[in-house]
């Protein structure tokens, strides 16, 4: 390898470390022009790859630089607005990159065969295309995402479900999700802190407190809104994240039944239809709080859910019925007007208990 400073001009405003895993690239995303963003990462990236591919890097080198990437990819998703379209332009850099399978192998051996990268750190996700990408994503939800403001949670969730919703990172994504509607559903938490904010962050004598069920709905929209029909699909088929063999370590403690989940007799781990139907019970309760902001977005989260059983032909309790009504409902109305105008769910009072 050479000690010779290397051309990597593709890596626009980013410094790439010479050694290994010893630091992080200094990486500010860049608010007012989100495109160059795209472009730096990218590059970043295609970079790296060449530098091992030409043999500049070796192979610890390269894992620490694919940590670099995947971490400008985390920040950047982080404050980027939940939606705007610089969004999907993220995840499809993630799936291009993922098919190109540029970090799955080295040059071709001596035989005539490509061979696996051999990666001094083994990849717990055992994805080869997109090394060491779900661990770092599944760390910064776990480890870091409760001293988010919620605007960046909400980011995150956006970027994470949509990536999920395209059959990435299956185990450790929905875990995610678990983890994530557990902790807002199933915890009994306040509906807000009583304490100040500061940039969005709730604070209370100076220390962080843990995020409140406002706090985190957000985050639980974007969940709800991009992966529904991949979430339900898991409950259907009782998917239980923390049993698969490819999860970074053992965290079915962190997805068990929360307390208020557990009085509802709600006991396994992992997904089911029961605790789906849990979930948008809490959220039917919601509306009916004081707080306007909690109540709507409540309501917007359990119009996201209340179709998802009839769109797949999953069986899930309540839907049915609640969809009958506000047919009917609408069918009258629109006898009431004469039947000379349109009328949709809109326009007609809908009662959730429906639903029960």
């Amino acid at each position: 390898m050479s000690d010779q400073p290397l051309d990597i001009s593709r890596a626009g405003q980013c410094a790439i470390p010479k050694h290994g895993t010893e630091h992080r690239v200094s990486f500010a995303p860049k608010l007012a022009s989100p495109g160059e963003n795209f472009d730096d990462i990218r590059n970043f990236i295609l970079s790296i790859g060449e530098l091992y591919h030409q043999g500049h890097w070796y192979t610890t080198e390269l894992e620490a630089g694919l940590h670099d990437a995947w971490n400008m990819l985390v920040q950047t998703s982080k404050v980027t607005p939940a939606t705007s379209p610089e969004q999907d332009k993220l995840v499809i850099l993630v799936l291009t990159i993922g098919a190109l399978r540029m970090f799955s192998h080295t040059n071709e051996s001596s035989e005539g065969k490509s061979q696996d990268i051999p990666f001094s750190h083994g990849d717990p996700s055992r994805n080869n295309n997109l090394p060491f990408f779900a661990q770092e994503l599944q760390n910064e939800w776990i480890m870091k995402s409760q001293q988010y403001t919620s605007c960046e949670r909400e980011s995150l969730a956006v970027f994470t479900a949509k990536l999920y919703a395209a059959g990435l990172f299956e185990n450790e994504l929905s875990f995610v999700a678990l983890w994530l509607l557990k902790k807002t559903l199933e915890e009994d938490l306040p509906l807000r802190n009583d304490a100040n904010e500061d940039d969005g962050i709730t604070q209370c004598d100076g220390l962080i407190l843990k995020p409140a069920v406002a706090e985190l709905l957000p985050a639980c929209f974007a969940w709800l809104a991009n992966a529904n029909f991949k979430l339900l699909t898991a409950a259907a088929e009782s998917y239980n994240p923390c049993q698969s063999a490819s999860m970074i370590s053992d965290n079915e403690a962190q997805t068990k039944p929360g307390s208020l989940a557990v009085k509802a007799n709600i006991r396994s781990s992992g997904f089911s239809i029961s605790r789906w139907v849990f979930w948008r019970f809490r959220v039917k309760e919601l509306p009916s709080c004081a707080d306007e902001e909690i109540s709507q977005l409540a309501r917007q989260i359990f119009n996201e859910m209340i179709h998802t059983g009839v769109v797949l032909g999953i069986d899930v309790h309540g839907e049915e019925n609640y969809l009958n009504k506000v047919h009917e409902a609408v069918s009258i109305e629109f006898k009431a007007r004469g039947m000379t105008e349109c009328v949709d769910a809109s326009d007609v009072s809908i009662n959730l208990d429906w639903a029960d």
